[in-house]
């Protein structure tokens, strides 16, 4: 399986932000926590919950085409160059990769609006109150 071109997640990235630990360098251009939605290249979160253990479907996920699994404890069964990446509470991995993600977002969504605001039309620009100051008829 060959690497995103715009990875969402680099091992260190994801390191950084869940204090984990990586079992080798990986890039992930998606997160999932449901086997049966992975996209080839996904990190898989496997959360572990009242009915059900994520960590079951660990092996279902690379099979899917996982980049790497995010993990508590390494589950048997599996390759010895499956990047796992390994913290104390998958849960709250995950939610310490949602937030590291939330600025980077942001970013993207203000940039979106700006280009969407300067690319729209000359009166929608102007009715709105945004004036480009090198457009030379406003």
């Amino acid at each position: 399986m060959s690497a995103p071109k715009n990875p969402l997640w680099t091992s260190a990235e994801a390191e950084a932000a869940t204090l984990g630990k990586a079992s080798r360098a990986f890039e992930a251009g998606g997160i999932s926590i449901d086997t049966r939605t992975l996209k080839p290249g996904d990190l898989f979160v496997a959360l572990q919950g009242e009915a059900r253990d994520g960590h079951e479907f660990v092996g279902a996920a690379f099979e899917a085409g996982a980049a790497a699994a995010l993990v508590s404890r390494a589950p048997g069964g599996l390759s010895k160059n499956a990047a796992l990446l390994t913290v104390a509470h998958t849960q709250r991995g995950h939610q310490h990769l949602c937030r590291a993600a939330r600025p980077r977002s942001l970013v993207v969504r203000q940039f979106k609006t700006a280009v969407r605001t300067f690319l729209a039309p000359r009166e929608k620009r102007a009715a709105t109150g945004v004036i480009v100051p090198w457009s030379p008829k406003i």
